[in-house]
């Protein structure tokens, strides 16, 4: 049986990517995460969540990503409620190998 857990953690580095001006990875365990820039610095405490997790409506709500015109998340999956990894300016939010 698997286990998921969302945990508190350190930011392992802060990498920049080549020609972005507003966003920057953070290295979290095995995983590279598409941050704003200057949000944070390695050795900061931060939550991860692992990529397809679900999450409830009142954390989607709270980190605004919900739309109650359509009453459903922003992210992805069918509620809107599922993290996805995705690309941006060529960097993968997603597991480093």
């Amino acid at each position: 049986m698997s286990e998921f857990a969302v945990n508190v953690t350190r930011i392992a580095a802060i990498e920049p990517i080549p020609d972005a001006d507003a966003i920057e990875l953070a290295v979290v365990g095995d995983f590279r995460s598409v941050v704003k820039k200057g949000e944070f610095a390695a050795d900061d405490l931060a939550v991860y969540i692992p990529e397809s997790a679900i999450l409830p409506e009142w954390l989607l709500r709270s980190m605004g990503f919900w739309n109650a015109e359509k009453n459903a998340g922003t992210l992805h999956g069918a509620a809107g409620d599922r993290l996805k990894a995705i690309r941006l300016r060529g960097c993968p939010s997603a597991p480093r190998h």
